[in-house]
């Protein structure tokens, strides 16, 4: 992201915090995730439900599955996704989606939507696209239970050394923080 627009989202995302701070406590104190995280995510998946969702999600999954790179798993979304409309989580008009068939507020594939999704509103639906409450509470659901305690931070701020090699970034590019230091990154205190 540029400056400008980081400013803008996070400008966003303080007012976001502000006008739903009744029911971001609930959901913190709910799952133990802090509000500030689940804002962040929604604000960095779909711009806070601003981005447009171009892709049918089920046209968008049955591609992955044939063509794609992993398409054992897709073919397994493509069965999720089905019993999402299946069991009337979602109009299918509704599953718009990423490219790769990520859904709602959040970004839900259809599995993540079958063990995370919540009815935090208590309507008796678990609805990621068109309820904010619901899709923030089912991003707080996925991380606590994938492990998120609360009691660790998730991060840390870090300088780079001068020429450091960006390609070491990633999920998958995962070390241990003795092996950061020793390649020069420092925690910024």
């Amino acid at each position: 992201f540029n400056p400008t627009a980081l400013n803008a989202l996070a400008a966003t995302g303080r007012s976001k915090m502000a006008q739903l701070a009744p029911q971001l406590a609930a959901i913190q104190k709910q799952y133990n995730v802090p509000a500030s995280i689940v804002v962040a995510i929604w604000g960095r998946e779909t711009g806070f439900g601003k981005v447009d969702m171009p892709f049918d999600a089920l046209s968008a999954i049955a591609t992955q599955g044939f063509m794609g790179r992993r398409p054992d798993e897709f073919r397994n979304e493509l069965l999720v996704a089905l019993k999402i409309l299946q069991e009337q989580h979602a109009t299918r008009a509704m599953m718009k989606s990423s490219w790769a068939g990520a859904m709602g507020y959040t970004q839900f594939l259809p599995t993540d939507f079958d063990k995370y999704g919540v009815d935090f509103d208590g309507d008796g639906k678990r609805d990621i696209w068109g309820t904010v409450t619901d899709a923030l509470a089912s991003a707080a659901n996925s991380l606590h239970s994938q492990g998120w305690d609360g009691a660790q931070s998730w991060g840390y701020e870090v300088k780079l050394p001068a020429k450091f090699d960006c390609t070491l970034q990633g999920p998958d590019k995962a070390l241990p923080i003795s092996e950061w230091i020793k390649l020069g990154v420092a925690r910024v205190k």
